[in-house]
């Protein structure tokens, strides 16, 4: 990030005591005395300043002096000794690395000698610093200022303060108003504006204030404040803050990576090096991250975000509270939660992403909601935690305390309680295309072939169809298996029909039911059983015929039948039992043959044998 190794400024503890000491010159006391300056009125002056040792630590030059009085003034004001052509230089000593020097084309002091007035192309500089103004007033050893356009050039900072500057000696304080200038880094050029800049030595800081802008060709910073903290030298920044609607962007050269973060706070935090290593956003935060064809886009009331030391790639995402995260790129998703974390491996892309609380996502063809969700790209696995998680694959709707899911190979599965509301999409003899509710204890589903399978404890319904099985498998062309203990309810023509077997399976594109395992089909006071029954459906899904054979029993009101093979024909209600038939009355004996046609409305019996005859009864 360009702006992560903000420029060092100027260490102003030179300027501040070069000030001081010129100051104190004027003052009385152990420098200059009230009387030297009597003794000069009128004449040019040039003076020079010794510390304990003797050693020459200042000059000060004046080609005239005036004594000026004037009663209309504030009594601390009324007589003012007025310079002409001032010059003055603290040499280069002890604390101070270079000389300062002081001009200007006149100026005065006043109030007892404790302030001074350096004005007419007022200068002040050092090998650290240039100020160039109209004019610079000092308050004895506690402030200077003035109100016009200032020039300013510190250590890799120039600029101009369009109205003025402060600077508060005992603070160490200085404030540029209006100021706008460049700074220089590395031999970058980076452009800056703000109401005020403040520069707060004892801090280690620099503040922008007031509609605040940093920027370059491939990056900006603003806020109505920007505060960069610094190292105790100042050459290094430590952390930087941007307050009040604040904004930071930066793009790479190549096109290939961007940030773009904005939020009422954000905070910038830097290592030893220099580089960025943590950012946090804060109220209203939005960060847009783009690398390698990968975007992110998070918004948040807390977002964290971290980068790798070494590399200074994006090394995690945070949300800390509620928001939500959308990825686009290689592997597109949306999350939303109450905390989100995302950490990305050295090639910046997404590793895993763990969230905690009330969590709703869309990805990679799936999308649902849980309390908890662990997701790891790379592996294509995702697992969803929480009492009531949802996950939903198109118009299919699954309900479970816990999933797996493997998202390339579009499968997943629960050994938990599940509920579930799918669609067949296609009709078949039993159930239509509305929504058919499920829930079982487990569930295993292959979206790419287009199975599921459901066990233990099934129960399945669709209006006033019902289905209860240990297990039911629905296959990729919409078959249906149905096994162990398996019983189904439907209504045809308006009668209810019961069925149950050890296997159930529905063909829908022969439009048959096939039933195995002592098999039952009961339609009110009639009953079929047999090891094999098949139910065959007219094209209006009503049943036309059953066929079976194995043991075939019938049963209606005290009336038995029994043969090997069986045929009923459903709409006509006549039953014909084939081989070793025999129909029972109870309390009235019993009809055998090869072959008896049961006429179930009139009770009619016709009896073929073997030989061919054939006879024909009723049963009272």
């Amino acid at each position: 990030m360009p702006l992560k190794k903000i420029l060092s400024f100027i260490s102003l503890g030179i300027f501040l005591a070069a000030i001081i000491t010129i100051i104190l010159s004027f003052k009385g006391g152990s420098r200059v005395k009230k009387s030297d300056v009597d003794a000069i009125i009128g004449k040019g002056m040039s003076h020079k300043i010794y510390d304990e040792n003797n050693h020459l630590t200042a000059e000060i030059t004046s080609s005239s002096t005036q004594r000026d009085y004037d009663e209309t003034r504030s009594l601390a004001k009324i007589e003012r000794t007025l310079l002409t052509d001032i010059k003055a230089v603290i040499y280069k000593h002890g604390e101070f690395e270079s000389d300062v020097k002081f001009s200007g084309g006149s100026g005065y002091v006043e109030n007892g000698y404790n302030d001074f007035l350096i004005k007419d192309k007022a200068r002040i500089e050092s090998d650290e610093a240039l100020f160039l103004s109209e004019k610079f007033f000092m308050e004895g050893s506690a402030m200077i200022s003035n109100d016009e356009s200032t020039e300013f050039v510190l250590k890799n900072i120039k600029g101009n303060a369009e109205k003025g500057l402060n600077y508060i000696l005992k603070y160490r304080v200085l404030d540029l108003f209006k100021a706008s200038g460049i700074f220089v880094r590395a031999g970058k050029n980076y452009n800056f504006s703000c109401n005020k800049l403040m520069i707060l030595k004892k801090l280690n800081r620099i503040v922008f204030r007031g509609k605040s802008l940093i920027k370059d060709a491939d990056s900006s910073m603003k806020g109505k404040e920007i505060i960069l903290r610094f190292n105790d030298d100042f050459n290094q920044v430590k952390r930087v803050d941007i307050l009040g609607k604040g904004h930071l962007f930066y793009k790479g050269k190549d096109g290939k990576e961007s940030r773009e973060i904005s939020g009422k706070v954000i905070a910038g935090f830097f290592n030893d090096t220099g580089d960025i290593k943590e950012i946090k956003v804060s109220k209203k935060g939005i960060v847009n991250l783009y690398s390698n064809g990968n975007r992110i886009i998070a918004v948040s009331k807390l977002i964290y975000i971290s980068f790798n030391p070494q590399t200074n790639k994006l090394s995690s995402v945070k949300l800390l509270r509620s928001g939500t995260i959308e990825s686009k790129g290689k592997r597109p998703f949306i999350i939303s939660s109450e905390k989100i974390t995302i950490d990305y491996d050295k090639n910046e892309e997404i590793e895993k992403c763990i969230t905690h609380g009330d969590t709703k996502f869309k990805t990679e063809g799936y999308n649902g909601s849980c309390n908890i969700l662990e997701y790891f790209p790379e592996k294509s696995f995702m697992i969803l935690k929480g009492e009531k998680s949802v996950l939903e694959k198109g118009v299919n709707r699954f309900v479970s305390p816990e999933f797996l899911v493997n998202t390339k190979e579009e499968k997943f599965s629960s050994d938990k309680e599940i509920r579930s509301t799918i669609q067949l999409e296609s009709d078949n003899s039993i159930f239509s295309k509305l929504p058919v509710y499920v829930s079982s204890k487990k569930i295993e589903i292959d979206d790419k072939s287009g199975s599921v399978v459901y066990s233990t404890n099934v129960s399945l319904f669709q209006g006033d169809t019902k289905l209860n099985a240990e297990k039911v498998e629905i296959g990729e062309n919409k078959s249906i298996n149905i096994s162990g203990k398996a019983k189904l309810n439907f209504t045809n023509n308006e009668k209810g029909i019961s069925i149950s077997g050890e296997e159930i399976k529905i063909d829908p594109d022969k439009n048959f039911l096939y039933i195995k395992g002592k098999g039952v089909l009961s339609e009110g006071d009639n009953s079929l059983s047999g090891e094999s029954l098949v139910v065959e459906f007219n094209d209006n899904k009503k049943i036309s015929r059953v066929t079976g054979e194995d043991k075939i029993e019938f049963k209606r009101k005290g009336i038995s039948g029994k043969s090997e093979k069986v045929i009923w024909k459903f709409n006509e209600q006549i039953i014909t039992f084939i081989t070793n038939a025999q129909l029972i009355k109870a309390d009235s004996g019993s009809s055998k043959g090869d072959e008896i046609k049961f006429y179930i409305e009139d009770e009619k019996v016709v009896i073929r044998s073997v030989d061919g005859k054939r006879s024909e009864t009723k049963i009272d």
